[in-house]
């Protein structure tokens, strides 16, 4: 059992930040003084009000003040995060940034813990906490490494409406509506293109010279999978939006050093501890995993395409990337506090 602690949550107002929060009050190890909370309230504080504004819970819209306490996680774009992390430094507050601020920065420790593992204690200043699909791709690329040795991934990542927060929810209900309505479409101003009854692929990131040609999202996956994996993992990924409401879904492929048959890779995979692995017989939803914690994968396969199909394998991932974001962001902050 802690002392009790006094956290900083930035972002509150987003799913991840709401996320957060709402595990935290379920830390049954973890006892809190208090939780400061920036952000604008949404929905979810609304519904549950009852349940997470409670005596340690205070949810702020002005500025940041971090003075007196113990930790702070940042959540949010990389944009805003960055100010946010620097103020945590000259405050001397251990930050955990769920924003990608610093993601690129070598000095700064990338950290996914591993489900059911003994906790990996951490004692800098700062520590990024890998969010969205880098920590899908990283849980196969773990379980298949230490067997065959993981040399290559890359795939599709199919983001639903989520991925954008409720603002993108919110966008895709009045596109559809209004074409269900037979209504003129309101202009886009979430997403890029029309997403009602259609896909596209995100486009390239033109404001940032270092996306190699890259969206956005598709930058910060393959940053992150290179911080976690090392620079000689290759990694290539399309980031897709998709009409749905919730959820994610990608297909993957994976270069092995080794051959590997796709009966023991699903057979390594289900010994996972947070993996769900679903006969190719029976459909797997991007729906299925919204809300929890664990990977469902299925159709595991030898990719016939492949120059080498014995090293090579492909597979639908389904997973609720904000829940493994928030769960790893908790877990860095029990591994702070519950190993000293």
């Amino acid at each position: 059992m802690s002392d009790p602690l006094r956290i900083g949550l930035v972002g509150a107002g987003t799913m991840l930040g709401q996320e957060i929060a709402e595990l935290l009050v379920e830390q049954a190890d973890l006892t809190f003084a208090e939780l400061r909370a920036f952000g604008e309230k949404e929905s979810s504080f609304d519904e549950d009000e009852d349940e997470l504004d409670s005596g340690w819970f205070d949810l702020r819209s002005g500025p940041t003040d971090f003075s007196g306490l113990d930790a702070v996680i940042v959540c949010g774009s990389a944009k805003d995060g960055l100010e946010e992390v620097r103020q945590s430094l000259r405050a001397e507050v251990p930050c955990i940034d769920c924003s990608g601020a610093l993601l690129s920065s070598e000095e700064v420790p990338v950290m996914a813990l591993e489900p059911g593992a003994p906790l990996a204690s951490w004692s800098g200043p700062l520590v990024n906490s890998p969010t969205e699909t880098s920590l899908v791709w990283f849980s196969v690329a773990r379980e298949l490494d230490s067997r065959v040795g993981v040399l290559a991934l890359s795939g599709t990542v199919l983001h639903s409406a989520s991925a954008e927060g409720k603002a993108g929810v919110e966008e895709l209900s009045t596109q559809t509506l209004a074409l269900l309505n037979q209504n003129p479409l309101p202009d886009s101003r979430v997403f890029s293109s029309e997403v009602a009854f259609d896909c596209f692929a995100h486009p390239e990131d033109e404001t940032d010279a270092r996306s190699e040609s890259m969206a956005h999202r598709e930058a910060r996956l393959v940053l992150s999978l290179r911080r976690l994996l090392g620079e000689d993992v290759g990694v290539s990924v399309t980031s897709v939006q998709v009409p749905t409401f919730a959820g994610e879904a990608s297909i993957l492929a994976l270069r092995t050093r080794d051959p590997v048959d796709p009966a023991l890779a699903l057979k390594w995979l289900s010994e996972g501890s947070e993996v769900n692995c679903v006969a190719g017989t029976r459909p797997v939803g991007m729906r299925e995993t919204v809300g929890g914690s664990s990977l469902c994968i299925s159709r595991v396969r030898s990719d016939v395409s492949a120059a080498d199909p014995q090293r090579s394998l492909l597979m639908w991932v389904s997973a609720d990337p904000v829940q493994l974001a928030a769960q790893n962001a908790v877990g860095l902050l029990r591994s702070r506090f519950l190993t000293r």
